[in-house]
């Protein structure tokens, strides 16, 4: 009889913790939205030109005027008619600027960075967010929009300063 009990028991424990981890991994988890903008799906609408991008939101974009690698395509997406974002696609990495109006993150990157650095611009601040000294994300506002730069490949603080002085 113990070894019967012990059995129905072992399948009991097994149920009980398939069943909570089933149950754990199909709870969908969302980021914290610190910048206010609102989550879900938003209206895209690809473009050819930044010149088109900017007729789809209702503001200028420009294309950036330094990208540190050779760039094999390019893709103009409107989110929403709020939000330009640029993809600027090469062999081994990516960059996908953004700007949106007002003073908001338009990264879509809610992360948390264990290395975070200012870099000064005349009146413009960038922050930079990576980890281990080297930064994917910068993100700054001018007073009437914000902006967003993140590459696929971390680059150092100086490699930064050389893409974002041609920007800010």
């Amino acid at each position: 009889w113990p070894k019967r009990y012990m059995a129905v028991a072992a399948c009991l424990a097994l149920l009980i913790v398939g069943t909570v981890s089933i149950t754990t991994l199909n709870v969908p988890t969302q980021p914290e939205n610190p910048s206010g903008m609102q989550s879900g799906v938003l209206n895209m609408t690809n473009a050819s030109s930044a010149d088109e991008l900017s007729q789809l939101v209702g503001f200028e974009v420009q294309d950036l005027k330094y990208v540190p690698f050779d760039i094999t395509e390019i893709q103009y997406t409107s989110y929403g008619g709020e939000l330009a974002e640029i993809k600027y696609i090469g062999e081994t990495q990516n960059l996908v600027f953004r700007k949106a109006a007002g003073n908001i993150d338009p990264s879509g990157d809610f992360a948390s960075y264990s290395d975070t650095v200012t870099l000064d611009f005349d009146s413009i601040s960038v922050t930079l967010k990576g980890e281990s000294g080297t930064y994917a994300l910068a993100i700054w506002q001018d007073g009437s929009y914000s902006y967003s730069m993140k590459f696929s490949v971390t680059l150092t603080k100086t490699e930064w300063t050389s893409v974002l002085e041609a920007e800010v």
